[in-house]
């Protein structure tokens, strides 16, 4: 079992994480980054792959939205 200080530490990392993959989220370079996927947050945020898998899906609204803005954007060319 944890003791309060590693659990502490465990939910500090967990803010940390989902913070750093929502900033980089919220200025989503569609044009230069294309689709986001795990390997893509991986690859600009300084963090493990594995812990990118591990939230990608709580973001998935997010993602969504990210997308259709760029459906939208695409669909004004036409």
């Amino acid at each position: 079992m944890a003791t309060k200080e590693e659990y502490e530490y465990g939910q500090r990392a967990l803010i940390n994480s989902r913070f750093k993959i929502s900033s980089v989220l919220k200025n989503w370079d569609y044009e230069r980054n294309g689709v986001p996927t795990p390997i893509k947050l991986s690859n600009l945020i300084p963090m493990g792959i594995k812990t990118v898998q591990k939230h990608f899906k709580d973001f998935k609204s997010q993602i969504n939205e990210i997308n259709k803005k760029e459906q939208e954007r695409l669909d004004g060319f036409q």
